[in-house]
This record gives structure tokens, sequence and C-alpha cells, in this order.
């Protein structure tokens, strides 16, 4: 851009401006326009949208950029945020936690969605707290790589969240039976999606009791055992939710069917997949007549198997016939297309039936070359069938032969996935756009169809994956200026020489994820020099996995590797290096808010004194923690904050020379009297004498119940907030009472600088009260949010006890009382805090 237009677009007026800025996400606002001039930086700060920061596939550096400046000052503006800890972005989460950034100024957040989440810290953090967010109302989780038994504690909060009506996971191992019985009862949750997740028809009338207000649901559920006798139970019969759209995939057998039919009688619009199931149109429109009286959209996909013995075309013919009555084709508008093969199943040869409805709207097809097809209508009136929806083809002949043979009528334009094998010849016809392909997963792949692969390549401008299963080189000599990522699943390990080879290819060059088999750990050395784009190398080593433990191996990289590089092994064998996202120091929690709290961990730890508050020593838990061993280090001299040894170093020379700094004065009220309070996370009416809220829960290494028991007799202060129409009631240990009164002293200081939040507050000797205004954009509406201490029993019943406690509470500094809060002592604290845990 030369410097004439660049004057022309400073040129526009404000207005057009913020109207080019709606089309901009917060990432891409905040790494272009804060840095151009004082024009553009004052318009972003007064700038009413919320922004969405989407972090996937953003680079560290970039991610450094928007965090450490653009992101903390607009936190509060924040409606949507995503997190990713996928191979583009490994352990993204600890990362953003490492950035200490104002958690607790999340006001606006609204939409939280979390990918491939690794960092368990960091997942209970997150959903531990989103309590706290008033309009918070859309989750969504998408695999999470914790062991299972971790986090059923911190996914029950999931249905006790009070606004949320949006809800999607896909994980196959969040759900179990006693998970589900476990969960809160939500009456926000309006959408609620749960895919590659099974349940049991008894378990499906549990989630539909703890989830009384599902209008849409996504559901898998499975029947291992013909039953019928399945009845509704007679709670749920009065109160069944009112589901108006159902995409269902089943398992099992009629009486199943049947059941969860009729659970479901005010749906709308069904599309439903049956597997190993074979139910004609006669069936069909008895259950529709029968359960779903409103049912206006339907569409099915349905798959079973057939022995040898049945006469295929005889049985397809009576399918098809079934579906060919006026209830299916007039008042239905409904057609049908059946194709059938030769499979093999259970290891022994089958036909295979494939059976659905037109148009086609599942999201995912696999082509078969049928040996008998046939359709409800008149197939050579119909120039084109619709297959729009579908994003993920399946192109693989079982048979392993090229497909001389195919329906043209059948196109796929809007793919995302392609698995493909041996039909390159007819892709243009079948695919006759790939203008959205990003992942190309490639069967075989020779050098008489490597030209193929090459006009494929050159079609999908935005292909970002390509993995291959089979290879014989050729992917030598493909390019493509798109593809990001390369997966080689050929069980080849691959030597040093021709490692050297691979390098030199252009697809190698620009790769940033590379997933390969090494014979030798020396090429994880060799790739990382020669790729320089490389962010995540993931790989198994051949030879060295019969000579040397996992862990020698582990201990190997981190040695002959940079120490910013990051390297753990899975659980299927596999090593991820990381190149550009975290350390070999994971973030086991964010203390930011330490600065003024750290005295009541160093009161734990050996190496601290009381004349300065720099140290360096092991920590006691307390009753609850389950970890062994923890080492504080706290240092106050330039750079000293780099690793725990620097921090060790720094605490040595200051201590041996007598230059320690004086230990700095005390911001808050020593709170030791143990008290009541009101808790009203799981009742309103419970208090600490029978049922206790353990503040720190969202912690993995705490036993809950000796956590509860401490609660109860350690609570020394009590806090009540009024947000919007909800109330939230706990007790604070001596432990964490800093750390919660230490952020609205900070919100007081920070929300001041903006004109959208006002901010005041009130104290005295025996409470601090604050009240957060905020006026909503696009409703106009004001968001007020209260909060109240005080340290007498049971004092946060309601507000007006809460500014009636009249128990006086003091700040000791040598000597001196001061008053609850002080504003004059209200300093900064520049030390550098190292938390470590050791687990066994």
């Amino acid at each position: 851009m030369n410097s004439s237009e660049k004057m022309q677009f400073e040129s526009l007026p404000n207005d057009l401006l913020l109207e080019i800025f709606d089309y901009l996400d917060g990432i891409e606002l905040f790494r272009i326009f804060p840095h151009l001039n004082s024009r553009f930086t004052e318009l972003l700060s007064f700038y009413s949208r919320y922004y969405d920061f989407n972090f996937q596939s953003i680079t560290k550096n970039e991610m450094d950029l928007v965090c450490q400046e653009s992101f903390r000052e607009n936190v509060w503006k924040i409606s949507s945020l995503t997190l990713s800890d996928d191979d583009d972005t490994p352990y993204q989460t600890e990362l953003f936690f490492s950035y200490r950034l104002p958690f607790h100024n999340f006001f606006s957040l609204r939409s939280l969605s979390l990918y491939h989440i690794r960092s368990k810290v960091a997942f209970y953090w997150l959903l531990s707290n989103l309590r706290f967010f008033p309009h918070f109302n859309y989750l969504k989780i998408d695999q999470i790589d914790i062991d299972r038994q971790d986090i059923y504690p911190y996914c029950y909060s999931i249905w006790s969240l009070f606004a949320l009506t949006d809800l999607y996971i896909s994980d196959p191992n969040l759900f179990l039976d006693y998970f589900l019985y476990n969960l809160d009862i939500s009456v926000s949750l309006k959408r609620l999606h749960l895919l590659e997740i099974s349940f049991l028809p008894t378990e499906f009338e549990t989630l539909l009791k703890h989830s009384p207000s599902v209008e849409e649901l996504t559901i898998e559920i499975y029947q291992d055992l013909d039953d019928d006798d399945l009845s509704i139970d007679a709670d749920l019969q009065s109160t069944l939710p009112l589901i108006t759209i159902l995409n269902l995939k089943f398992t099992g057998y009629f009486s199943g069917l049947d059941h969860i039919l009729r659970l479901t009688p005010h749906v709308l619009k069904l599309h439903i997949e049956l597997f190993n199931q074979k139910i004609d149109g006669y069936q069909w429109q008895d259950l529709i007549c029968k359960h779903l009286l409103h049912l206006s959209d339907f569409h099915l996909k349905m798959s079973f198997y057939l022995t040898m013995d049945y006469d295929l075309e005889m049985e397809v013919d009576e399918l098809v016939e079934s579906y060919q009555r006026s209830y299916w084709t007039l008042q239905r508008q409904l057609h049908f297309r059946c194709l059938s093969n030769l499979e093999y199943n259970n290891s022994e040869e089958q036909y295979f039936v494939l059976f659905y409805s037109l148009p086609y709207v599942f999201d995912a097809f696999k082509y078969i070359k049928p040996v008998y097809s046939k359709s409800t209508y008149n197939f050579q009136a119909i120039e084109c069938e619709s297959y729009d929806t579908v994003r993920i083809l399946c192109l693989v002949p079982d048979d392993d032969k090229p497909t001389d043979e195919i329906d043209e009528r059948i196109q796929f334009s809007n793919l995302r996935h392609l698995v493909i094998g041996y039909t390159f010849k007819y892709l243009d016809i079948f695919c006759p756009k790939l203008n959205f392909l990003t992942i190309l997963d490639i069967q075989y792949l020779d050098g008489q169809v490597r030209s193929h692969v090459q006009t494929l390549l050159n079609r999908a401008p935005r292909l970002q994956t390509i993995i291959f299963n089979k290879n014989n080189w050729s992917f030598f000599f493909l390019a493509s200026n798109s593809v990001r990522r390369l997966s080689i699943r050929d069980g080849i390990y691959y030597n040093i020489q021709q490692c050297e080879q691979l390098c030199s290819s252009s697809l190698f060059q620009q790769c940033q994820v590379l997933e390969i088999n090494l014979q030798k750990k020396t090429s994880v050395v060799d790739l990382i020099n020669r790729i320089t784009c490389l962010r995540t190398l993931i790989f198994q080593c051949q030879c060295e996995q019969w000579k040397e433990s996992p862990t020698k191996l582990e201990t190997w990289f981190k040695h002959y590797l940079p120490s910013r590089y990051l390297i753990k092994r899975d659980e299927f064998g596999s090593f991820r290096l990381s190149l550009h996202y975290g350390s070999n120091i994971e973030v086991i929690q964010d203390f930011i808010q330490i600065t003024n709290t750290y005295k009541s961990f160093a009161e734990r730890c050996n190496g601290f004194s009381n004349q300065t508050d720099i140290g360096y020593g092991n920590c006691s838990p307390l009753s609850y923690e389950t970890f062994n061993t923890s080492i504080l280090c706290i240092c106050a001299t330039n750079l000293c904050n780099h690793d725990l040894d620097s921090c060790r170093f720094s605490v040595q020379n200051q201590t041996q020379s007598n230059s320690a700094p004086v230990s700095l004065p005390a911001l808050l009220p020593r709170l030791q009297t143990s008290i009541s309070c009101v808790n009203s996370l799981f009742s309103q009416t419970d208090t600490v004498n029978t049922t206790y809220y353990c503040a720190n829960s969202h912690s993995p290494y705490i036993n809950l119940t000796a956590c509860i028991e401490y609660y109860r007799a350690n609570t020394v202060l009590c806090v009540l907030i009024l947000q919007g129409n909800g109330t939230l009631a706990v007790g604070l240990s001596e432990d964490e009472y800093r750390l919660i009164l230490l952020a609205n002293i900070q919100n007081i200081h920070y929300f001041d600088q903006y004109s959208g939040v006002s901010v005041a507050y009130n104290q005295s000797s025996s409470y601090f009260y604050v009240i957060y205004k905020q006026i909503i954009d696009s409703s106009n509406e004001t968001y007020i949010q209260q909060v109240c201490f005080c340290a007498q029993d049971n004092c946060t019943s309601n507000m007006t006890s809460c500014l009636n406690a009249n128990r006086s509470l003091t700040v000791t500094n040598n000597g001196q009382s001061n008053r609850f809060l002080s504003e004059e002592n209200q300093i900064n604290i520049y030390l550098f805090i190292f938390f470590y845990f050791f687990f066994y």
C-alpha cells in the first residue's frame, strides 16, 4: 500500500471506520490497528462493540502481541473466547493463563469454545468460574485430552450454570452412569448437542430429567438388549421437555426406537440415522402417526447388513416399494434412494445396504460402488441429486479396484474432508468444486495417479492438511501453497537419509505440523533445523524404543533440544514436540492476585522470615491438598523470574549480601476467627453447618471431603454477590479471602479508566461494598453487580445484613492499626513468585 492509499483510508470518517471494524474479529482488530496512530488507538478504546477472540491456529508471537497488550485492556468487552490445544497450538491454554490476565473482569463473556484441551488446571479453572460471568450462555467442548476420572467433578457444574442456553460437547469419554445421575437440573438449557457420546435408553431418560427445558437435541443412543416392556418413568411423563428439533443416531431394536419417540412427542424436525436396523415405510408411517403428530420435517439415513442367503434385489425392491406410497411422495414430498454392495462384516462376506432420503441432509457420506441400486423416483427425470450438506466424503472402493462406472447425478460441492482411494479418474464429476476442502486423506498413491492428485491440489485453494496412508514416495513430487500439516501414516520408519530427502520437498519446507515415524532420535533435531516453519512434530522412534525406556528418551530430547521447546509423550507412545508454545514448566495456577497475599503461603514454607518477603523453600500442604511437596520462590531482582534456578540464586545472593528488601506493609486485615456464612451455591437456605461450598474445588489436587471439613472449621469472611437476577453467597477461608478482596480492589482502579463501566465503593471497619454498573449496548439495559464482604456469623443472608455488620476489623502494620481497607496502603509490590507442585 502506497502512502496516498494509506492517507485515503485514514481520511475516512469515524462512523465508517467503526462500520469496517464490525467485519473484523478481536484478533484482527488488535493485530492491525492499535499501533497505527493515536486516532485508531482511541477509536478502539471507546469502540462499544463486544469482541470475539478466536485463538485457533494463531502463532505464539501473535498471541503474545494480542494478549500482553490489547486483550488485557479490553477484557471487559470480550463476548466470545476460543482456545485450542490441538497440534497447531499445543498447550495454548497454559500459555493463555501465563499472561496473568484479569479473568475476574470477564463481565461480558457470553461464549466459550474449547478444543482438544490438555491442561487440567486450565479446564478446571474455566469450568469452575463460568458461574461468575452473568451473561454466559454458550459452551462448546470439543475433545478433552485429560483423564476422565479427573474431569467429572468439574463437569457437574455445567448443568448448574444459571444462564447457559447452548451446550455442545463432543467427547466419547465424558459421560458415564454415575456422572449422569449426579447432574444438577438445568432450567435454562435450550439447545443441547452431544456428539460421539452414546447413551442407553434409560440414560436418555435421566438426561431429560436433568434438562427439562431443552428444545433442540443432538444425541446418539444405543440399545444393547431388546426389551418390549420399556416404560416411561412416572415423574418424567408429566415433565417431558418440549423438544422440537431432534438429531438422532440410533443403534438397537425397534422397541428402543419406539420408546425414544414416545419421549419426544413434540418434535417438529427429525433427522435420524439408523445403524444395523431395517425399518420399512409402513413401519415408519405407523411410528410417526402414533408418536410424532406435529412432525413437519423428516429425513432418514439407514444402513444394515444382509447375509448371502438373502435375495438382494428382492429385499431392496420391497424396501423401496414401501416408501413409494403417497404418504411419502405426496404428503411428505420425499424421495428415497437405496445402494448396496458386497462387504466383509465380522470376517464374513455380506451385503451392505445404504438407504436414505432425498434431498440428503447429513454431513457425512461414504460412496459405495453398488451391485444393485434403486430409487423411489424416475431416475431419468432427475438431473442431479442434492448433497450440498455433505462435509465429509469417503471415496474408497472396498475391493481396492478402480471404479469404472459412477453415477454422475451424485455430486458434492461443499466438502471439508475428503477420503480418497482409486477414484481420481472421476473426481471432477463427483466433486465439481473443492473451494472449501481443508483435509485430504489419501488411502493409496502411486506414480500412475500422482498427476490426478496434483490436479486435485491445484483445485483446493484452502487445503491445509494431507494424510498419506500409502505413498511409495510419490508425495515427494507434490506441491501446494496452502498445505501446512502433513501426516505420514504409512507404517514406515524413516532413516536419516530419507528424512534429508523429504526436507527438500516443497510440501515439507512449508509444513508447520508434521506427523512421522523415525528410525533415529537424532532425526528429530535434523528435522527441526531443516524445516524452518515447523511448529509441532509428532513422532515415534523405532530403534530407541527397544533399547531405552520412554522416560529416558524424553530426558534425552529435553537435554539436546532448546529449553523453550515442550515435549510430552501421549498414551499411544507418540512424542509431541512443540517448538513455539509452552515451556517445560507447567502453569499450575495464575497468581496475579498473590502480590499482596503471598504471606499466607510463605508462612507454610521454610526459607522465609518476618524481615523480608523474598525466600525459597519447601511448603507443607494444607490438610485437604493431595500433592506431596510444593516449592515457593519469591525474588526481587531484575529478570530473576526466568526459571526456578534463577529465582533461587537471586534469593541466595540478596540474603547473603544483606541486600534483601524489607517486608512490605500489609494491605488487608489478618482474619483468623472462624465464622459461619450463608452458602447459596447449592440452596438458598443452606448454611455452612449443613452444606458447605469448598471454594477451592476447581483444583484437581484436593480431597473434596477433607476440603469441606477444612472450610467448615476455617471460614473467616463472608461474601454476597448480587448480579442481574442471580444471588451468590459463599464463605471464604483464611487461605483465599485476600484473593477475592484484592480482585475487587483491582476492579475499582481498572474500571475507573473506562466510560462503559462505572464503579463505586463504600467501606467501614466492618464491611467492604462495591457496585458495578454497565450499559448493555445491544439492549440498552443496565447490568448491575453488587459485592459485599463482612466477617460475622451469617452476615450475608441479604445485602442489608451485610451493610449492617458491626464486627470491626483492623490492619496491623508494625504495631499500627488501620481501617478495614486503607487506600494509602494500596501499593504495587514488585516481586516475582514461583509456585511449583510435585505429585507422587
